[in-house]
């Protein structure tokens, strides 16, 4: 779940005054004491106000106690129920159903079109409703980005250029990974992705 970080949105600048300079210098410091910590900020064009925010929210979601995000969404009234509970009729109105919900949340996914209504269900049954997860604030403007192929693992890769790689990923792919084979490129089986939230 740490992969998935919400990103700030990019905005004009603005200086920070010497108070609010010396809060985001804690803040980075903080999360790169982290264990496994790194420097995590923001572009010299992102406005101070925002720096801070962005930086307070990737500190709450690495130092807070969590829930796991079933639990959130149940909280909030959301019905989700196991993938085997649910018959090929019911399931697809289910999986658009938490999709809205996890959208509501602030929770986006992306690289979905490989994956049956099933599958996508099963996967986040299995790999993201448990995960425990700060939710972003509603008005901060943070997104999660669940990418199905974010795990980076060789078949995520394999998946990636068969199903999403275009001819420049695909060459690049080609010069950096000679001995590595090369998956012929397929069409999406399904087309979900340019209607998710």
């Amino acid at each position: 779940m740490k992969d998935n970080i919400p990103q700030p949105p990019a905005t004009a600048t603005t200086a920070p005054d010497p108070a609010q300079a010396e809060r985001i210098a804690r803040l980075r410091e903080r999360i790169r004491n982290l264990p496994g910590g790194a420097l995590i900020g923001c572009s010299d064009s992102c406005p101070a106000d925002v720096e801070e925010r962005f930086l307070a929210n990737v500190l709450s979601i690495e130092e807070e106690p969590t829930v796991s995000l079933l639990e959130q969404l149940q909280t909030r009234g959301v019905r989700v129920v196991p993938p085997e509970t649910l018959d090929d009729a019911d399931l697809t109105p289910a999986l658009w159903q938490l999709i809205e919900a996890l959208a509501d949340v602030g929770i986006c996914l992306e690289r979905t079109d490989h994956l049956s209504d099933r599958q996508l269900y099963d996967w986040l049954w299995t790999t993201q409703l448990p995960e425990p997860i700060n939710l972003p604030e509603c008005d901060d403007g943070g997104t999660w980005h669940f990418d199905v192929l974010g795990g980076c693992s060789l078949e995520d890769l394999r998946t990636c250029l068969t199903y999403y790689a275009d001819d420049y990923y695909r060459e690049q792919w080609v010069e950096e990974f000679p001995n590595e084979p090369l998956p012929e490129p397929r069409p999406r089986p399904f087309d979900r992705d340019r209607h998710l939230p």
